[in-house]
């Protein structure tokens, strides 16, 4: 899907921008350019120490969608 191509993420007077288009919200490559975009750029926060304190301790969750072993 080309982000540019969908009408709604065209800028809108303040007064008439409602919200974005329904596909904004489910479409799968929307999905992941954000993910990339919000979750890509840096850092991200996935536990506290005291949730592995000790040496060979591990996590196993989820970042945005994606598994990670801590």
């Amino acid at each position: 899907m080309d982000v540019a191509a969908l009408p709604g993420l065209a800028p809108q007077a303040l007064a008439r921008a409602l919200a974005l288009p329904a596909e904004c919200y489910t479409d799968a490559t929307l999905a992941a350019i954000e993910r990339r975009q919000v979750f890509g750029r840096g850092w991200q926060f996935v536990a506290h120490a005291n949730e592995v304190p000790d040496p060979g301790s591990f996590l196993a969750t989820e970042m945005a969608g994606l598994p990670v072993v801590l």
